[in-house]
């Protein structure tokens, strides 16, 4: 670490838990974030500004006026242009911490590309809005023994929960079927910012604490109500050795033609 970087980094390196040590390893750290929305671009700019190594932006999506409510590192500009998320996201990122290297995709992440999207990363956040795409990242976590971050908001709600392999349950562990039936969503139900960024904000904060070891890791669901001004922690428990996933190893969301 130069004497520039201890400067920048010098309060966060100040943190007991991270240290010199840990500060070292996120320098040194790759991450995949999917998704660049309310979450994801939330996610990159705090990894940015933490001085994370490298960062590889997934989002096919284009921005829009309504996305600059919630949607961070985006502006009327980008809204006004149409640009691709990710490449709007990576040039802000840029002007943010040019010593991030920083991978601009205009891509969905699906079964047939899942595994090169991620390769060489070591950690996967959540950015998405939708399950089908977090069962395939889960497939992707176990089979390749890569932590991955889960979060989700809506409304005022949000939820998070940390995956790491062969160390506590994967989603499907805890949630063995996506739900089902109709699911409150953003476009119908709304969403406030203050949930989106508390719960990227968590995600980080757990990734962060991955990246610089976690001893004695324990899963759990943290749950909050923003506009309550509630929230709760419960154990996720252990891995369950009748999952599919990461008991049977059977990655059906990562197999191209094949669904549970």
């Amino acid at each position: 670490m130069t004497a520039g970087e201890e400067e920048r980094y010098s309060r966060q390196i100040l943190f007991p838990a991270l240290g010199l040590a840990g500060q070292e390893r996120v320098l040194q750290a790759a991450v995949c974030i999917v998704g660049c929305g309310a979450l994801g671009s939330f996610q990159a700019e705090a990894l940015a500004r933490a001085g994370i190594g490298r960062l590889r932006l997934i989002d096919r999506d284009y921005v829009d006026y309504t996305n600059l409510q919630r949607q961070w590192l985006y502006d009327e500009s980008d809204a006004q242009n149409e640009s691709p998320k990710a490449i709007a996201a990576a040039r802000r990122l840029q002007q943010i911490n040019s010593h991030v290297q920083v991978e601009a995709l205009v891509n969905d992440m699906t079964p047939s590309n899942a595994e090169e999207l991620a390769s060489d990363c070591d950690f996967i956040l959540d950015g998405t809005d939708n399950f089908e795409t977090r069962y395939l990242i889960n497939d992707l976590s176990v089979k390749s023994n890569r932590p991955w971050v889960y979060g989700g908001a809506v409304g005022s709600y949000g939820v998070v929960m940390p995956v790491v392999p062969g160390k506590g349950p994967c989603l499907a562990c805890v949630y063995p079927e996506p739900p089902g039936g109709a699911q409150p969503s953003c476009d119908v139900n709304g969403v406030l910012a203050a949930v989106t960024a508390s719960v990227a904000a968590l995600q980080v904060a757990m990734l962060l604490r991955l990246i610089a070891g976690w001893d004695n890791f324990a899963a759990f669901i943290h749950s909050l109500d923003v506009w309550e001004g509630t929230a709760k922690r419960v154990a996720a428990g252990v891995p369950d050795p009748e999952c599919r996933v990461c008991g049977a190893h059977q990655f059906s969301y990562l197999a191209a033609n094949a669904r549970p």
